[in-house]
């Protein structure tokens, strides 16, 4: 697909990972035109099961949106501000995409009035909103949805519910919510969730979140598997939960042992070919790989930079650049909604790819990963 013309010609590529972001990113621009319509997801949530939307079907593309354009975040970063239109336009897009009812925040299908808003939009909001210069918008939309979720959805573990729901005077709305919840989304913390937006908080203000981020740490480094890796409710597999995990513990702990026993993990699991693939299947793909390389760039010592994950890396990389088919790189299972259904999008692996390359020039730079603005100094929040 042709890009927008608005969007001049990036600059010849200073390395080989910079040509694999390029590629990735050239799809992106392509989809720009049609608001990434490739990277929405629609569901059917009948009136017959209880469920009361004004139609059957549901269309949401919030997260998704905003995992673009956080992707596009880190491009912009390199392309000293040529890419703003782009990121500022989805932050439009995003702020006109909040509930206006109850708590506000944001919600994975807004137009199902049985799905309450969530923690995980809600971060990668955030996220996406201090990333693009626009935090004083988090202080706008994020603060009701915030104050609900740590005043009412905590546990005395440390964790948190994903729904974001009020304990007390509800609404007739958010009492249908809360039964939803309990009947058929599943109630309970989820590990990759909470370390989606307490990694937006520490980006936003970490000092302010500094107990919650503490309490949620403790939390999240004991859900870790034996084999070091994170599962998740939501998302296929080990490497998106493993990668969500491992980047908020690297900017809350740095040398935390979790992160060693998260290398260890993508470490075995790479194929001989240099990819990685999901536990089900022994063929790679490139959404698994780009997730393991960002799991494997954010569980990079804070001491040094092991050579052989370098090697690993670059293995991938090669992997990635063959299996380019030429417009972005094939969908592949992401999220399960339910055990009946998934979803996937070329536009969201192309923008993790695009994510994971320009991750792997920084660490073999020896530089921050990019996106880390706000981190340097958050490690001093950690109190062993």
């Amino acid at each position: 697909m042709q890009r927008d013309a608005a969007f001049a010609a990036l600059p010849p590529p200073r390395t080989e990972w910079q040509r694999l972001a390029w590629r990735g990113l050239e799809f992106l621009l392509g989809e720009w035109p049609s608001e990434f319509r490739d990277a929405g997801h629609s569901m059917v949530f009948p009136h017959f099961l209880g469920f009361t939307g004004a139609q059957e079907r549901h269309h949401g593309d919030v997260f998704q949106r905003a995992i673009i354009a956080d992707a596009l975040c880190d491009a912009d970063e390199l392309l000293d501000g040529a890419l703003h239109p782009a990121v500022r336009r989805e932050v439009t897009y995003l702020v006109g995409r909040r509930l206006t009812l109850g708590v506000g925040g944001w919600s994975y299908f807004p137009t199902l009035p049985e799905l309450p808003p969530d923690a995980d939009d809600l971060g990668q909001v955030i996220q996406v909103l201090v990333r693009s210069g626009c935090a004083p918008l988090v202080d706008e939309h994020a603060t009701a949805p915030l104050g609900v979720l740590f005043r009412d959805c905590v546990h005395a573990d440390g964790s948190f519910e994903t729904w974001i729901i009020p304990a007390h005077d509800r609404t007739a709305e958010q009492q249908r919510q809360l039964d939803a919840a309990h009947e058929k989304w599943g109630t309970g913390p989820d590990a990759e969730v909470m370390a989606n937006l307490l990694y937006a908080l520490m980006l936003y203000d970490a000092p302010r979140f500094a107990v919650e981020c503490r309490r949620g740490a403790d939390y999240i480094e004991r859900c870790q598997q034996q084999d070091g890796s994170w599962t998740c409710r939501w998302y296929f597999g080990p490497y998106y939960g493993t990668y969500a995990c491992s980047r908020f513990i690297r900017a809350i702990h740095p040398r935390a042992a979790s992160l060693a026993r998260a290398a260890d993990f993508i470490r075995r699991t790479q194929n001989r070919d240099g990819s990685w693939s999901q536990p089900s299947s022994s063929a790679g793909d490139a959404l698994s790989t780009a997730l393991a390389l960002l799991a494997l760039a954010a569980a990079q010592s804070a001491d040094g930079i092991e050579s052989e994950d370098t090697t690993r890396a670059t293995r991938a990389r090669d992997w990635l650049e063959q299996n380019d088919e030429g417009d972005g790189w094939p969908s592949c299972s992401f999220i399960r909604p339910s055990k009946l259904h998934s979803y996937g999008s070329r536009t969201i692996t192309t923008a993790y790819v695009m994510k994971a390359a320009l991750a792997w020039e920084c660490v073999s730079e020896g530089n921050p990963c990019i996106g880390a603005d706000g981190e340097e100094n958050a490690g001093a929040l950690w109190k062993a």
